[in-house]
C-alpha cells in the first residue's frame, strides 16, 4: 500500500522508539481519560501545591463518576474538607468552611474546558471573606487530564488485519469481519459512503472511528486497496466493494464519466457500497492496491483485473495494447497456465508473487528497479520511456527460494525474506537513502526474519523493526508481535495473543480507538458488542 507524506509518521514512530516508550501503554498516573461517553472516566485525580507561608500542603482532588458529574475535596495537611460544591456552565465552585480555620470561608472556582482528547480544570485565584487564601499562597493553576487507553468494551482479538489508504479491515478470531476509518467510496462495506471517485455529496459522518461489523457471515481472508476492499468468505467465495474507478473490483464496470443531470459534476465510478460476489469460483487469497487486483484460486491458478497501464496484470499486454482512454480488464483474467502460485502482492503499478516451490516472480512498472531483475526503466524530460524495462508477464527474480515479499510502502521498492530467514531489498531507497538498487541486496546479516509489510518487519523472536533506517531500527522491546499491515499513513499490528494495536494518522478514525486523534504510539483497540 502506498505511503504518503514522505513516511513522516513512521519516522516519528522510530524516534519515539529510541526513547523506549513506543509500545508503552498509557500510565494512568500521567494520562487519564477525558470526559466522553466512549471512555470510562471514573477515577480520582489529584493536584498538590506547597504552601510556603503556612509550611503545609494544599491538596485538591477531583473525582469523576460514570455519570460525568464531579466531586471535589480539599485538604490541608491531614484534614480533609469536602464543603459544598456547585456546577454552573463551565465552572465548578467549592465552598469550604475549614475546621482548621473556623473563622474563614474559602471559595475555590474551577474553570472546565474540553478540547479534542483532553479536559482541563483550572483553579482560579481563590476568594475568601478575608486574607485566608492569599495567606496560604494559593495561585491560579490547572490540571490537564489526557485521554488514556480505552476502558469500555473488550480487547479486539484479530486473526488478520488489512490496512487501506485511510481505512482498516479486520477479521476477528470468530471469523466476523469488521471495518473502520474513511468511507469516501463505500470501502467499509456497511452501505454508507458514496460510489463516486470524487462525489461532492460525501459526508464525513459516513466514516467510522470504532470497529463496525460488516454483515453476519464468516470470513477467512481480507485485503484492502487504497479505497476498496476484497474479502474471501469461509466458503471460498470472493467479494468486493468500494472504489471501482479502474475496474479493480472485477464486476465488469468502471468509471463511466460525468453525471451532469444532478448539477454536481460528481465523477461517478460504478463503485459498490456493500459486498458483491465476484464470479462463482473459490479463492484462497487476494491482493489489491490503488488500481489493480490479483488473486489466487483454490486450484493454484493466478488471476488479475483492473488497470494494466504498466503491464502489472501480467497478461502480456501494456497500455499501448488498449484503446486511448483506458487499459483496463474489467473481470478476472487468467495469468498463464501454472497452478502452483502460493502468494501474491499488488503494488501501485507492479506485482510480486511466490510459487509453491519458493521461486519469486515480478512484473509491471520498473521505474525504480523495484522488480529486481537488474534493469530499470528510464525516461526523458517529456516522460517518454527511453529504456523500457517494464515487464508485462511474470519474470523470475534470481534462482533462490523465498517465503515472504512486499512492496516497500510507496511501491517504488521491494522487501522480501528468503526461506533461510535472511532479509533482502531493492528499488528506491530500499538499501540506502536516495539510491536505486535493481537487484536483491541483503539487509544486515540476521537470519531470523519472519514477515515483512511495507517498510516494517517482524523477526521470529517477535521483535518489531523499522526498515526506513539503515540498518533497521528496532521499535520498542516487546517480543510478542505476530503480523502487521501498513497503509497510507497508519499501521495496525497484531500481537501473538490476538490483541490489535494501531498507530499513525487518525483523521478519518482509521485507528479505530473511538477518536480522530492521531497517535504517535501504538494504541490498543477495543470493541463494544
Amino acid at each position: 500500500m502506498k505511503l504518503k507524506k514522505n513516511n513522516l509518521w513512521l519516522i516519528s514512530l522510530a524516534v519515539i522508539a529510541v526513547s523506549a516508550i513506543i509500545f508503552s501503554t498509557c500510565d494512568p498516573e500521567k494520562e487519564n481519560e477525558s470526559i466522553t461517553e466512549d471512555f470510562d472516566i471514573t477515577g480520582t485525580y489529584t493536584y498538590s501545591q506547597n504552601l510556603p507561608q503556612s509550611g503545609g500542603t494544599l491538596v485538591y482532588t477531583w473525582v469523576f463518576n460514570e455519570n460525568k458529574t464531579y466531586k471535589i475535596t480539599r485538604s490541608i495537611g491531614s484534614t480533609e474538607n469536602t464543603g459544598t460544591w456547585s456546577v454552573s456552565g463551565s465552572e465548578i465552585t467549592l465552598t469550604d468552611t475549614s475546621p482548621q480555620y473556623a473563622d474563614y470561608t474559602v471559595i475555590d472556582t474551577f474553570t472546565i474546558s474540553e478540547s479534542g482528547n483532553q479536559i482541563t480544570l483550572t483553579l482560579k485565584q481563590g476568594q475568601a471573606s478575608n486574607i485566608f487564601v492569599s495567606y496560604l499562597g494559593v495561585a491560579e493553576t490547572s490540571l490537564t487530564l489526557i485521554r488514556g487507553e480505552q476502558k469500555k468494551g473488550t480487547p479486539f482479538l484479530a486473526r488478520q488485519v488489512a490496512v487501506g489508504g485511510s481505512h482498516t479491515m479486520a477479521i476477528k478470531t470468530d471469523g466476523s469481519l469488521w471495518a473502520w476509518g474513511c468511507n469516501t467510496n463505500g470501502q467499509l462495506g456497511d452501505g454508507t459512503g458514496k460510489s463516486g471517485v470524487y462525489d461532492v455529496s460525501y459526508e464525513r459522518s459516513d466514516d467510522k472511528n470504532t470497529p463496525t461489523r460488516i454483515g453476519a457471515d464468516t470470513w477467512s481472508f481480507v485485503s484492502t486497496g487504497d479505497r476498496n476492499t476484497f474479502a474471501i468468505k469461509t466458503d471460498g467465495s470472493l467479494w468486493a466493494w468500494g472504489n471501482n474507478s479502474n475496474g479493480q473490483l472485477g464486476n465488469g464496470k468502471y468509471w463511466t464519466g460525468y453525471l451532469p443531470d444532478d448539477g454536481s459534476s460528481g465523477r461517478f465510478s460504478a463503485g459498490e457500497l456493500t459486498p458483491i460476489q465476484i464470479g462463482t469460483d473459490t479463492w484462497s487469497s487476494v491482493s489489491s492496491c490503488s488500481q489493480h487486483t490479483v488473486a489466487i484460486k483454490k486450484d493454484g491458478s493466478l488471476w488479475a483485473w483492473g488497470d494494466n497501464g504498466s503491464g502489472q496484470l501480467g497478461n502480456g499486454k501494456s497500455k499501448q495494447d488498449y484503446n486511448i482512454y483506458n487499459a483496463y480488464e474489467l473481470t478476472p483474467i487468467r495469468i498463464g497456465t501454472d497452478i502452483n502460485w502460493a502468494s501474491v502482492f499488488a503494488g501501485s503499478y507492479h506485482t510480486l508473487a511466490i510459487k509453491e516451490d519458493g521461486s519469486l516472480w515480478a512484473w509491471g512498472d520498473n521505474s525504480f528497479g523495484q522488480l529486481g531483475d537488474g534493469t530499470i526503466t528510464t525516461y526523458d524530460s517529456s516522460a517518454n520511456k527511453i529504456n523500457d524495462n517494464d515487464k508485462n508477464t511474470p519474470t523470475r527474480i534470481g534462482a533462490d527460494t523465498w517465503s515472504s515479499v512486499s512492496t516497500g510502502g510507496s511501491s517504488t521498492s521491494t522487501f522480501a525474506i528468503k526461506t533461510d530467514g535472511s532479509l533482502w531489498a531493492w528499488g528506491q531507497s530500499a538499501v540506502e537513502n536516495n539510491v536505486r538498487t535493481s537487484t536483491p541486496t541483503q539487509i544486515g546479516t540476521d537470519m531470523n526474519w519472519s514477515s515483512v509489510r511495507g517498510r516494517v518487519a517482524i523477526k521470529t523472536d517477535g521483535s518489531f523493526w523499522n526498515l526506513e533506517y539503515h540498518p533497521p531500527l528496532r521499535l520498542g522491546t516487546d517480543t510478542n508481535w505476530s503480523s502487521v499491515s501498513i497503509g497510507g499513513n497508519h499501521m495496525v499490528v497484531i500481537k501473538t495473543d490476538g490483541s490489535l494495536w494501531a498507530q499513525g494518522d487518525n483523521d478519518y478514525g482509521q485507528l479505530g480507538d473511538g477518536t480522530n486523534t492521531s497517535r504517535d504510539i501504538l494504541t490498543q483497540i477495543f470493541i463494544n458488542e
